[in-house]
């Protein structure tokens, strides 16, 4: 994708609670420094 829309976040957030997990990680391969551009949600 060419961003992160906030559905992405909302689903990252619906499987970090269906594994009861507290620390998700959301990386976008489609930039040349993707690191820089990882978010974290809490």
């Amino acid at each position: 994708v060419s961003t992160v829309a906030p559905i992405h976040i909302a689903q990252l957030l619906t499987y970090m609670k269906l594994l009861n997990q507290s620390i998700g990680l959301m990386i976008n391969f489609n930039c040349p420094t993707f690191l820089k551009r990882a978010k974290k949600p809490m």
